[in-house]
């Protein structure tokens, strides 16, 4: 269910459809360090994203999606910035676009669903 979720998520970020986008997030959602609140918040963060994306003209190349133990065997420690949502039952969704970008997902079971917890580039 997570890559079903990451999946979507990014398709619909270099889509630019902030409402497909919206219901795959947690009640909160840290950027890059930055926490925001579902609702206008977040909202105009993902319109921003999606701004940013489209841009860039990014397109999706591929996504991964590894469990917490694969996550620190190849990467080792999250950065400071992500640090405080990197747990262990989480999931970590590696999406690679055109123009050498990259973006990591971190998923979370929220009740019987994966929700994106945080995002950074």
């Amino acid at each position: 269910m997570a890559r079903l979720v990451a999946r979507g998520f990014f398709r619909a970020l270099v889509a630019g459809d902030v409402e497909t986008m919206l219901p795959m997030c947690a009640s909160d959602v840290d950027l890059d360090g930055r926490v925001v609140r579902r609702g206008k918040g977040l909202r105009a963060a993902l319109q921003a994203l999606v701004a940013r994306a489209r841009a860039r003209q990014l397109s999706l190349s591929w996504i991964r999606v590894l469990d917490h133990r694969q996550m620190l065997a190849r990467f080792g420690p999250a950065p400071a910035r992500i640090a405080r949502v990197v747990r262990s039952g989480r999931r970590y969704a590696l999406a690679r676009f055109a123009h050498n970008a990259g973006a990591i997902a971190v998923l979370a079971k929220v009740g019987r669903f994966y929700r994106v917890v945080a995002l950074t580039d």
